[in-house]
C-alpha cells in the first residue's frame, strides 16, 4: 500500500497521537482505584500504539 504525504495525512498522525496521549490519562487516572481496568486498558492502549507506529512507518515510507 503506497500513501501519499498530505496535508490531511499529517493531521491522521495528529489526531491518532493525541487520542493516545489521552487513553494515557485515562489510564494514569484510573490505575490506583481500579487495577484490574487499568491492565486491560494498557493492553488495549500497546495493541493501538502498535497501529499508530505501523501508520507512522506508512507515511514516512510515503514520503521518501
Amino acid at each position: 500500500m503506497h500513501l501519499t504525504l498530505t496535508a490531511d495525512r499529517l493531521d491522521t498522525l495528529e489526531k491518532l497521537l493525541d487520542d493516545a496521549h489521552s487513553f494515557a490519562d485515562v489510564l494514569g487516572e484510573v490505575r490506583q482505584d481500579n487495577p484490574a481496568l487499568a491492565l486491560m486498558l494498557l493492553a488495549t492502549l500497546t495493541a493501538y500504539l502498535e497501529y499508530v507506529q505501523e501508520q507512522i512507518a506508512l507515511t514516512i515510507g510515503a514520503s521518501q
